[in-house]
């Protein structure tokens, strides 16, 4: 059993759109225009009614064609003001939704669902306001660099028209495959509803991008459920123009596509170009600039970083799982603010410590979690505050574990466990796992966390009530999130302990997610990452721990950070 979570905002979405695409790239926005041509701003009257067949004012001078859906709406009474009477509007009752079938110059013919209470005079129309469709990418034998690339050409056509909202559906796609279900099989329909309801998704792109004749090639099937018969189907070569530029699309929704611009390369695409030169301390030129702000005679196990939001200084609290010590990071330097030691007063073992505004004023509060083997005991957890520069019990002896999380995506953490968010964590086989309002979307191939640092014991009965056995579990370091090439979406981080100083990072574009491994050169076990945002760039603080024992009971730490170029 492992796995501690990091509750993080990962607001990942499409990329921000470039120029229009040119005329080599017409095969893949011949797809983007089906797509876009299915949502005109159309509005008609319902006609007449003949069983489940509707009749609409509405045709290719509008826009109509077939395979489009509505929704039909039945209009009640007037809402004027109760001051002025002027009138407002009409109140509304959703009837169902038709699909278009046939489409003549000032009418439209289509179908509804059997039992649907529409009558001439009700209204069809499709929202004047941005219809979101999710995209579904599959990929089998295609490379990433490409697939993004296309991914691109066409998650930007979309967007570009104005009329669309695009969610990129990879939990979709993980949890197909999941069932077993292949990408031919999924874009015939098989488990789409399924999937579709799982993940809210009513209107849904599936791109299966494979290897045809030696050459990368994408299919295409749009649907708007629960109609599971597809109203676009198109397929084509990916355009060789798009081939030759996906090298430059590398990294999660931005990074360093514009290589005629003379900017600086964003911290992402520095981190993984291989420049981080830990052990050297930034002696390469070419290095990320490091330096060491606190050096410790003790292992710190756990620690957190984040800014507070009253007087915008970042702090730095951590543990070596007796006291607590809460410092100011001032330019390059760590400033104390307090120490809070509970040794002689209360039995366990502090295992986690957060940074959370919980009162809403701007200060931090301390969020701490112990551990004590006894089964009578096991994880409590209490709240600490700030007083005159000394710390303060808020509450004390908590029979459950609590866990700050950054609910809404402001950058602070404000709720305690109690809402559904997008969560990144390590699991029971330290993979690092990312889901989003309980679903899984993605799952590293590769082992994160490790170093065994720090072991919890859990005293369980044996065989007989008078012999009593030890498990021992692994707690994990935490993974953060931090936006680390400017694009407004964060990038997850975690620690890689399997070999000493490695770190995993998380990063997505239009393609999904991407996770690559890189040396930090850091000499020790990282049991723990923080990190200041920051646009020009971010900092990353890292905890790195040099045990002097077989048990790693003691060691020497070091607290090191990025600096800016």
């Amino acid at each position: 059993m492992v796995a501690i979570l990091c509750g993080v905002s990962l607001p990942w979405a499409q990329p921000p759109a470039r120029q229009a695409p040119t005329a080599s790239s017409a095969p893949l926005q011949a797809i983007v225009n089906q797509v876009i041509a299915l949502f005109p701003r159309v509005a008609g009257d319902v006609l007449e009614v003949q069983g489940t067949t509707v009749t609409l004012s509405v045709g290719k001078r509008d826009g109509v064609v077939p395979g489009m859906e509505l929704s039909l709406f039945r209009e009640g009474r007037e809402l004027r003001h109760p001051k002025t009477g002027e009138l407002l509007g009409k109140t509304e009752k959703t009837l169902g939704r038709m699909r278009i079938e046939q489409v003549a110059e000032a009418y439209s013919i289509g179908s509804v669902a059997p039992g649907t209470d529409v009558v001439a005079g009700d209204v069809a129309r499709i929202s004047a306001g941005k219809q979101r469709v999710t995209v579904v990418p599959f990929v089998v034998g295609v490379r990433d660099a490409i697939v993004e690339a296309a991914l691109s050409e066409i998650v930007e056509g979309l967007g570009r028209s104005g009329r669309i909202q695009v969610a990129m559906g990879d939990q979709i796609g993980v949890w197909a495959t999941q069932q077993g279900i292949k990408p031919e099989e999924f874009l015939e329909g098989k488990g789409l509803a399924e999937g579709a309801s799982r993940f809210k998704a009513e209107q849904l792109l599936a791109l299966n991008f494979k290897m045809v004749e030696r050459k990368p090639y994408v299919e295409a099937r749009f649907f708007a459920l629960p109609n599971t018969t597809p109203v676009v189907a198109s397929a084509t070569f990916v355009p060789a123009s798009v081939r030759v530029a996906a090298p430059r699309e590398r990294f999660s929704s931005g990074g360093d596509r514009q290589l005629l611009q003379p900017k600086p390369r964003s911290l992402l695409a520095r981190l993984l170009g291989g420049e981080l030169e830990a052990g050297s301390y930034s002696s390469g030129e070419n290095s990320i600039p490091l330096k060491e702000i606190g050096r410790f005679a003790f292992p710190v196990i756990a620690m957190d970083v984040s800014v507070a939001p009253k007087d915008q200084v970042p702090r730095l609290v951590m543990t070596d799982g007796e006291k607590i010590w809460l410092y100011r990071v001032v330019g390059q330097a760590l400033e104390p603010e307090w120490t809070y030691d509970e040794r002689f007063t209360t039995p366990g073992r502090i295992i986690s410590v957060q940074l959370a505004d919980l009162a809403g004023d701007g200060v931090f509060e301390v969020v701490a979690n112990r551990y004590h083997p006894d089964p009578q005991i096991l994880l409590t957890s209490f709240v600490l505050g700030s007083k005159n520069g000394k710390p303060v019990t808020l509450a004390k002896d908590s029979g459950q574990i609590l866990w700050a999380v950054d609910a809404t995506g402001e950058g602070v953490k404000k709720t305690l466990w109690a809402q559904l968010f997008t969560l990144a964590f390590v699991d029971e086989y330290q993979r690092l796992r990312i889901a989003v309002d309980t679903q899984d979307t993605w799952r590293s191939a590769s082992s994160v966390g490790g170093g065994r640092y720090l072991k919890l014991e859990l005293l369980k009965p044996g065989t007989s009530n008078r012999v009593v056995r030890s498990e021992f579990i692994n707690f994990e370091p935490v993974p953060v999130a931090v936006d680390l090439d400017g694009d407004g979406f964060e990038e997850v981080i975690v620690p890689q302990n399997q070999l000493e100083g490695h770190i995993g990072i998380v990063f997505r574009g239009p393609a999904g997610y991407r996770f690559q491994s890189l040396n930090s050169g850091f000499e020790g076990i990282i049991t723990a990452l923080g990190a200041i945002p920051g646009q020009n760039p971010p900092t990353i603080i890292a905890s790195v721990v040099r045990f002097d024992t077989f048990m790693k009971g003691s060691g020497e730490t070091q607290i090191i950070m990025t600096l800016g170029e």
